[in-house]
């Protein structure tokens, strides 16, 4: 889910900017999360 989005100065500016990163999103979801997520916990063992 977009939770963040209330941070940002419009209701579809991080969405905008998540697609102009290339990241499909619908129903305010990432499209693919489990496969976009990055977990530095994870990721820098």
């Amino acid at each position: 889910m977009l939770t963040g989005k209330q941070h940002f100065e419009e209701a579809n500016a991080m969405k905008q900017r998540l697609e102009q990163e290339g990241i499909k999103v619908e129903n305010d979801q990432v499209v693919n999360f489990e496969k976009l997520f990055w977990d530095p916990g994870k990721e820098l063992m």
